[in-house]
Parts: C-alpha cells; structure tokens; sequence
C-alpha cells in the first residue's frame, strides 16, 4: 500500500512538472513573438525572450527538455532486463541521439555544417540552408531503421512517438527549409523580411511541441515500456497473440 502510494504521488508530481514545462514553452513562444511584433528593431530586443538566439531562456528548456527525454530512454533502456538486447539497444541508441539534439542546442553542430557546406556548394531556395539535406537523410534513414522497434511498442505509445517525431521534424528541417527559401528569395539574413520571424515562431513552438510531447509519452508510459511481458517475437498490435494491456512489456 505504502508503495503504491509513493508511485500515485510520484506520477502526480510528474504531471505537475509536465504542466510546467507546457506553461513555460507557450508563454515563452507566446513572449517571443509578441516582442518580434512589437519591438522589430533589433538594438531594442529583450535576447533572453529571443527564440532564434541561443542564450534565449527557449534553448534552455529546448534544451533541457531533450536532456530529459535522454536521460527517461537511457533508464528504460536500463530497467528493461528482459527485453531483448534487439529492444534494449534501440533505447540507449535514441538516448544518445537525444543527448547530441541536445548538445546541438548548445553547441550548435547544425549551424557549422551548414557554414561548411555552404562554403562548398550552389545553396539556393528551400536549400538555402544546406544543413538540411543531411538532416533529411539521417530522418529517412532513421524512421526506417525504427520501423522493427515501433512495431514491438503498445499500439498508443509507438503512435504518440511517431506523432510527436513528425511534430519535431516538421519545425526542425521542415521549416528551416520555409525559412531558407525566405532567405533566398530575400538576400539572406539582413534582408529578412517580417515574415521570417514568424516562420521561426512556429519552427521553434513546433520543436518544442514534438520534444514536450515525446517526454510526456516516455514518462506516463515508462512502466508499460518495462513491463517485461511484451515478447520480442510476439507479433506486435495483434490482440490474439499479445496480452492484455496491463502485462504488455516494453
């Protein structure tokens, strides 16, 4: 009784601080694009609310909301023992894909291979920002490669990710192409007009949308994924073959 207890307060504290986080990622896009509407010229900006800079509380919660989401696959991957080492590898590796997501907030790995490419290579249009074509590559190769690990999740979670993967994608490469063909059409950077700072707007709100969303399904569902009654070899959203929903494992 104690312990279920102890895991009541738990989930309820968890869905506090995912109701936090939601909070703080629509008032800071909402601030965010209240100020680039209001305060268009650079010199009078408030950086800290700026969601195209780096040092923006937004990164930071990006940031760290990808850390998060990081840290709770690298745990189920962990707790998982009875998975097969087929499962259990596909979540440390998503956790350190995550980890460089993160990393890349900081650090900015996409920013110098775009510099790099661009030094190379005709850039124009929705390739304007060449870093792209890569990102495109490795999410083709990525969903594919994913496809043998979706199948083994309960049906609502393997939906919940895939839905908050296109959420991700969709701000990370699909507007940043948008916003490339903006620059293009716009002589770069400097002659960006209004419109591009509300295509970074929604970039933005969109990756944080899919990375919230992503860390929420991991944490509501993290005992199903440990469950270890979900076998690698059962055929997967078949309710003749597959438990019921309260022995299905991860």
């Amino acid at each position: 009784m104690a312990e279920q207890q102890a895991a009541g307060s738990a989930g309820r504290g968890y869905r506090v601080l995912l109701l936090g986080a939601y909070a703080a990622w629509f008032a800071l896009v909402s601030l965010g694009a209240l100020q680039d509407f209001f305060a268009a010229e650079l010199p009078r900006k408030i950086w800290m609310l700026d969601l195209d800079s780096e040092d923006s509380v937004y990164t930071w919660l990006s940031q760290l909301v990808l850390a998060l989401c990081s840290l709770a696959l690298f745990d189920i991957g962990v707790r998982a023992q009875s998975a097969s080492k087929m499962v259990r590898s596909y979540w440390f590796l998503l956790s350190a894909a995550f980890l460089v997501l993160s990393m890349d907030e900081m650090l900015s790995f996409h920013e110098k291979l775009n510099f790099a490419m661009a030094a190379v290579m005709t850039h124009t249009g929705y390739f304007y920002l060449p870093w792209v074509l890569p990102a495109l590559a490795v999410c083709l190769i990525g969903l594919v490669a994913c496809v043998p690990f979706v199948r083994r999740l309960p049906k609502t979670v393997a939906a919940l990710f895939l839905i908050s993967g296109a959420i991700y994608i969709s701000g990370a490469v699909g507007m940043e192409m948008i916003a490339g063909h903006i620059l293009s059409d716009n002589g770069g950077f400097e002659g960006a007009p209004p419109i591009y700072r509300l295509e970074v707007a929604i970039e933005e709100g969109l990756e944080g949308l899919g990375a919230l969303l992503f860390l929420t399904t991991l944490v509501l569902n993290k005992a199903r994924l440990i469950e270890p009654s979900l076998s690698s070899v059962a055929k997967p959203w078949r309710p003749s073959i597959i438990k019921p929903a309260h022995n299905i494992a991860a």
